[in-house]
């Protein structure tokens, strides 16, 4: 950092309490920071980011600060210019979203399910699933009186299934675990899971994928390929997340 920096650094270090120093001064091995909303977690990220910088030689670019929306990037890109200056623009801050979409345009050869493959937009993927609907004629899911009632919450179940890394394979056989089949929820969630595999195939056939596959193929690839997971490892040496 430069001695103005520096000096803007020093000055906002003395304000913390001492465990938040601990965390700022802790540069080698995993740490947790629990606080509460308002309590100056995105300022004291933004302090640890500079500390590395100060203390090691480790380059700008290869740490790299994760948080859930562009707001929060816009955020810590903030704390980190009023810290840092200029040089703050050489760290990577991104969503988490945008972080695995820019894994996957930058290495599609470690991305064979999705290669090729465009990122559709929210009001593709409701007309996507109002097609599946209409073709899998679910009277469960697709009543007469108003056929499009359930494609919100259609789309709300699929998005929350691929966060927890369910495949429609891995919710049929969790449904035929003993599950009362002659209840309502079961033949709405059997329905629901015959919805999900069409959704996946039209997908497929369309060359799409959407905004939880980013997240869900970034997991995937990592845990399956080692090699590729230490050159992600190996380009970034610090990985810091905001609101985990």
């Amino acid at each position: 950092l430069t001695l103005m920096t520096d000096a803007v650094f020093r000055e906002r270090y003395k304000k913390l309490n001492a465990a938040q120093k601990e965390a700022v001064d802790a540069l080698a091995g995993p740490v947790m920071v629990v606080a509460g909303p308002e309590t100056g977690k995105t300022t004291l990220l933004a302090l640890r980011i500079a500390n590395i910088l100060r203390q090691t030689d480790t380059p700008a670019d290869a740490i790299l600060a994760l948080t859930f929306t562009e707001a929060g990037v816009a955020a810590m890109r903030k704390k980190l210019l009023e810290i840092m200056g200029p040089r703050a623009y050489e760290v990577r801050v991104h969503t988490f979203h945008s972080f695995a979409n820019a894994l996957i345009k930058r290495y599609p050869e470690a991305f064979p399910r999705i290669v090729g493959a465009e990122h559709m937009e929210d009001i593709e993927q409701v007309h996507i699933v109002e097609t599946v609907l209409a073709r899998e004629r679910s009277v469960l899911l697709r009543p007469k009186n108003n056929p499009a009632y359930y494609v919100l919450p259609v789309i709300n179940a699929i998005r929350e299934l691929k966060r927890e890394q369910v495949s429609p394979r891995a919710f049929a056989k969790l449904l035929a675990k003993g599950a009362d089949a002659k209840s309502d929820k079961t033949k709405r969630s059997r329905a629901l899971a015959g919805l999900y595999r069409a959704y996946e195939k039209e997908l497929a056939r369309r060359r799409l994928y959407d905004f939880e596959d980013m997240v869900g193929e970034a997991v995937r690839v990592l845990e399956k390929n080692a090699d590729f997971k230490m050159r992600v490892q190996e380009e970034y040496q610090y990985v810091l997340a905001d609101e985990h």
